[in-house]
């Protein structure tokens, strides 16, 4: 199949992949396929639906007709207002069906063989906070205000679908809206027998219901988007579950961004909620040949959780929502970018989960408890000079974590700040049983020793610590040893020591 050429073509919002036909015979001398054009997200990969252009009685024909990826075939709805000509368009129909209906594996194969090239299109990689704002510029250089709707997915693989389909035995067909109705059609059923249909005094609608249940983490047809790119980089930077419950290696992670079309994401207003069936919204006709009409939806009594995390649902159809555009979150970069989004943003689970529920799910079993940084607070007390407080700190974290070292370094300082020296120097003994390598440990405990008189003994550590400074070139503590070292000896040479 080499001899068929593939070429990108810039079209927005979806890039186009176009293969040349031209040798490809039709075995009609009216009808000559000239190209396939296969759409596709510039970041995601394959679409279901292509379109194939032609000539007919030498015209290039401006209507192309659609063919199903999946199935390998047209329709024969593909055929329908071909023509404004009432003869050309009988001529046409009599033979187009059989030699597009023939040509279609071909074209399937064909397009098969150039998926490589989708596959390979670079995808952009994001290291920090400040990168992952560069692509956000770069897809919306205007900064237009909801332009698109974003997506965080913790690991790169997943696709954007309802998580209702998870329920599903992977046999069953994907490809029928009817199927996929009927899980919601049962969550909705369910909930309304066991009197969970009211809100407030309100009857709610059947939408409601399941936006209540997805709230408390029901797979339904609702897709959760968010408006704001940064929240969904803190889900995309989120462990994946599957990986933590296998101990296997933390993957990369996605952003989608769906651009926010009002002809192919149509608003559900309050009266389309009052008139419209439930089935409705997902039958609708599409602009997009290659995804059905997609609804977008924001429930009128926000909860908080909502609220803060810029929500939107979309919903529409029984397909993968493809991104228009799409990033990758290194896996190794991911709780250096979480720190940055608290730092910078204000962005933690705590205050996108600020609800009841979300406080119960920050304490959940697989949720490490958030233990005082103490030794931070015992620094922050040392510094204003209050070393009670300081000790205080230190303790809990010793506490805690009794195999660090730090905190018996520091509240030893903050001993020797108290002039207990004796305190001091049992801590630093703690210190060296733990790591006996560090230069400033013997330094500081040589100190206390010489204020209790211990002038032998402080030699001894004051020379310990000169070799290992020595020895990790650090000229800092070799200058500030060898002074010690210079005025211990004007000690015990004077006769100051007992």
């Amino acid at each position: 199949m080499s001899k068929y050429q593939t070429q990108p073509i810039k079209m927005a919002p979806y890039q186009i992949q176009t293969i040349s036909l031209k040798e490809l015979p039709s075995g009609s001398e009216l009808i000559e396929f000239l190209r396939v054009e296969i759409p596709y997200g510039k970041t995601y990969g394959r679409i279901p639906f292509a379109r194939v252009l032609y000539a007919f009685n030498g015209v290039e024909q401006k209507k192309a007709v659609p063919i199903d990826l999946d199935k390998g075939a047209f329709s024969d709805s593909s055929f329908e207002n071909v023509f404004q000509d009432e003869e050309l368009e009988k001529t046409f129909r009599k033979i187009a069906p059989e030699v597009f209906r023939n040509a279609a594996p071909q074209i399937v194969e064909v397009v098969s063989k150039a998926a490589t090239l989708r596959q390979s299109l670079e995808k952009r990689k994001i290291n920090t906070l400040n990168e992952f704002m560069e692509w956000v510029e770069s897809i919306n250089p205007e900064l237009e205000s909801e332009r698109y709707l974003f997506r965080g997915l913790s690991n790169e693989k997943y696709l954007i679908e309802a998580s209702a389909w998870r329920r599903l035995p992977p046999e069953y067909n994907r490809s029928s809206y009817e199927e996929f109705l009927e899980i919601n059609k049962f969550l909705i059923k369910e909930a309304r027998l066991q009197g969970h249909d009211h809100k407030n005094g309100r009857e709610l609608k059947d939408l409601e219901i399941l936006a209540e249940l997805q709230h408390l983490g029901a797979a339904t047809c609702l897709i959760d988007f968010t408006y704001s790119a940064q929240v969904a980089l803190w889900f995309a930077c989120q462990p994946d579950e599957k990986e933590t419950s296998n101990c296997s290696e933390p993957s990369d992670g996605k952003v989608g961004a769906v651009l926010n079309n009002p002809n192919t994401i149509e608003e559900i207003t309050p009266k389309m909620l009052e008139e419209r069936d439930f089935d409705s919204f997902f039958n609708a006709p599409s602009q997009k040949l290659w995804q059905p009409q997609l609804f977008r939806w924001q429930p009128r009594h926000l909860n908080n959780r909502i609220a803060s995390q810029h929500s939107i649902f979309l919903l529409g159809g029984n397909q993968v929502i493809y991104s228009d555009e799409e990033c990758i979150i290194e896996a190794s970069c991911k709780e250096v970018i979480l720190k940055s989004l608290e730092i910078c943003s204000h962005i933690t689970e705590k205050r996108l989960f600020s609800d009841f529920e979300g406080f119960a799910r920050q304490h959940a079993h697989n949720k490490p408890f958030p233990v005082p940084d103490y030794l931070v607070l015992g620094h922050q007390a040392y510094q204003r000079q209050e070393y009670e407080e300081a000790i205080l700190n230190y303790n809990k974290a010793i506490s805690w974590n009794p195999k660090d070292a730090n905190p018996y370094f520091w509240r030893g300082h903050a001993n020797v700040a108290r002039q207990k020296y004796r305190e001091a120097i049992d801590d630093f003994d703690e210190v060296i049983h733990i790591e006996d390598n560090v230069a400033s440990v013997y330094q500081i405990r040589g100190y206390a020793k010489s204020c209790l008189g211990l002038y032998s003994d402080a030699e001894q550590d004051y020379l310990k610590g000169l070799q290992l400074a020595q020895q990790a070139n650090n000229e800092q503590y070799v200058k500030i040893i060898r002074e010690a070292l210079h005025e211990l000896n004007s000690h015990t040479t004077s006769g100051t020591q007992s």
